[in-house]
């Protein structure tokens, strides 16, 4: 996994025969990724090759490369801390200039030596001793303590085994960036062994790329990387990503305050100087994860709180419109209520009113009991008042759905026959004429049937009639009454026709509605009007599953629309 892309050969010429040495196997392992990830690093193609031979009581291991080499002038420096020299934050090599230094280190307190040779241009070989074990294994607790500051504490002797996390428990997505091979193969480690997902990028613009790609628990960052700098890419992310949308751990070899300071400002969550402990390290990445998962289920709570939020919210609008709207009938009902029962009293107050003068002037002897001009006229309020109460009975029996209607199949030629004959009579009667051009359409409804209660229907048209004469003046007056099929909507749509002084506009919505009356041609003929006529007459169509509604121009005239529901004959459907 070090060697990656590279056209690079890695060979393992160590004889397994050769004796077992005395060492820290944790400690072994991170000489030879220092050692060989070295030897990758500055190779750009051929071999890198590892071996190894007795020599006395200690056993000589060779890492060698075929790749730039290093001068005589480097070499009396290599092993000399942060020797690259260059500290820049941003650099082409890459590496952390400490590596060999703690390599040396840890070969030592083995007990062991470390040289190299090297030649520009052909390559290098490093070769390190350490001492052969007499004992299957051999306790050397002092390494714990002489390797600081370079040593993890929680790795020191006697050897344990590393707990392996389950396959399938993935605790967290981890991305690593570090230019530094053996760094990423360390951390690689130990957080996949503790059960984290890990992705690794070896440059800043790269780990840019998978942040924005995938979904990241935490960004463990270097600060010296090539190119973007760990402070350039934590100030770009952060444009983008809140510190609890994605957790940044600093952990570089760049030690001083100032880095420290920097690497908040620029929105580091947490900062660890390399090498660090495992247990702290592992300790920041777990804290840092936690608060990145419970940030997420916040996130996911507050999303649902505010969807629970906002549906209790339209909700409540919704029965608040219903309240609202309930409301408004209310006092829609209760306006209705009160506009009627002073229609009701303005309609029996007049003719008891005149009954009442009547019986009074014939008390006081004002005029004869029986003179028959005053008789005639107290006759014709009671008429009044009888037909007023018998239509707000009939109003309120058909608006609560109480009247049993009596359904009868009638031939619609038939039936409008009969409507002409007898409506005829009362527009005649009224000194209105009437137009018979019905008649010349009656054959062409010989194929149809209706459903109809001939007593509600001839209430209806007599109530249209008569609102016809009440609105046309007479001998001048020209009443009509017509039908058409309506095939497609299986209906017989009538039209009571005149041409009286029609009806504003504004007046045409509340034509329906009880106790309400337009101006006029006869102040007589509006008297005898109880304002109950059309009401009734859109209860009786409603009542047959039929439509109405009126056409309407001042000084033209009205037309009352009525639509009601047919049927084929049945020795047509039968043929059909």
């Amino acid at each position: 996994s070090l060697v990656k892309e590279k056209p690079i050969k890695l060979f393992n010429k160590i004889d397994p025969s050769l004796p077992l040495i005395s060492a820290d196997e944790n400690r072994l392992q991170q000489i030879l990724f220092n050692l060989i990830g070295n030897a990758i690093k500055y190779t750009e193609q051929g071999e890198v090759v590892i071996s190894g031979e007795q020599e006395g009581d200690f056993l000589k291991i060779t890492v060698s490369d075929t790749g730039k080499g290093i001068s005589t002038h480097q070499l009396n420096h290599i092993y000399d801390p942060f020797h690259q020299g260059n500290l820049a934050t941003s650099r082409e090599a890459g590496g952390t200039g400490i590596g060999l230094t703690i390599t040396k280190r840890l070969v030592e307190l083995h007990g062991g030596t470390i040289v190299v040779k090297s030649t520009v241009g052909l390559g290098s070989k490093f070769t390190f001793t350490l001492p052969i074990s007499h004992e299957h294994i051999q306790s050397i607790n002092e390494l714990a303590i002489s390797t600081e500051p370079f040593l993890e504490k929680s790795e020191g002797l006697p050897l344990t085994v590393a707990p392996t996390a389950s396959a399938n428990k993935k605790n967290g997505k981890v991305l690593i960036a570090d230019d530094d091979p053996v760094n990423l193969q360390v951390l690689f480690n130990q957080l996949t062994l503790e059960g984290y997902e890990v992705i690794v990028a070896t440059d800043g613009r790269q780990a840019i790329e998978l942040v924005k790609e995938q979904s990241v628990d935490l960004l463990i960052l270097d600060i010296m990387m090539p190119k973007v700098s760990g402070y350039e890419v934590c100030q770009q992310l952060r444009r983008h990503y809140s510190l609890l949308d994605l957790p940044i751990l600093m952990l570089t070899t760049k030690n001083h305050l100032n880095d420290k300071i920097t690497s908040f400002e620029v929105g580091a969550n947490d900062y660890l100087t390399k090498p660090c402990d495992r247990q702290e390290l592992l300790s920041r990445v777990k804290t840092l994860i936690h608060l990145n998962h419970l940030n997420r289920e916040l996130i996911n709570i507050n999303q649902l709180l505010e969807g629970k939020v906002n549906e209790r919210t339209k909700a409540l609008q919704t029965a608040n419109e219903s309240l609202e709207q309930v409301n408004d009938e209310l006092m829609k009902m209760a306006e209705s209520r009160r506009h009627l029962l002073a229609n009701i009293a303005h309609e029996l107050g007049t003719p008891i009113t005149l009954i009442h003068s009547y019986v009074q002037a014939v008390k006081e002897g004002i005029i004869e009991p029986n003179e028959s001009h005053y008789l005639l006229m107290v006759e014709n309020k009671i008429t009044i008042l009888e037909r007023l109460i018998e239509d707000l009975f009939g109003l309120s029996k058909l608006e609560a759905r109480q009247v049993s209607l009596n359904i009868n199949e009638l031939a619609l030629e038939k039936w409008l026959e009969q409507i002409y004959t007898k409506f005829e009579y009362d527009v005649e009667q009224g000194e209105r004429q009437f137009d018979s051009t019905i008649l010349n359409h009656i054959q062409q409804m010989r194929r149809f049937v209706c459903y109809v209660d001939t007593e509600r229907m001839d209430q209806m048209f007599s109530n249209l009639i008569w609102n016809a004469i009440k609105h046309t003046s007479p001998n001048e007056g020209m009443i009509s009454i017509t039908a058409t099929i309506d095939e497609d909507n299986k209906e017989v749509i009538f039209q009571v026709k005149d041409n009286g002084i029609g009806i504003e506009e504004e007046a045409l919505l509340y034509i329906f509605e009880r106790f309400y009356k337009v101006a006029t041609a006869s102040s007589a003929e509006a008297e005898k009007g109880t304002g109950l006529g059309l009401a009734i007459v859109k209860e009786i169509v409603h009542a047959h599953r039929g439509r109405v509604w009126v056409e309407s121009k001042p000084n033209v005239g009205s037309i009352f629309y009525i639509a009601l529901p047919i049927g084929l004959k049945k020795r047509v459907r039968t043929a059909n």
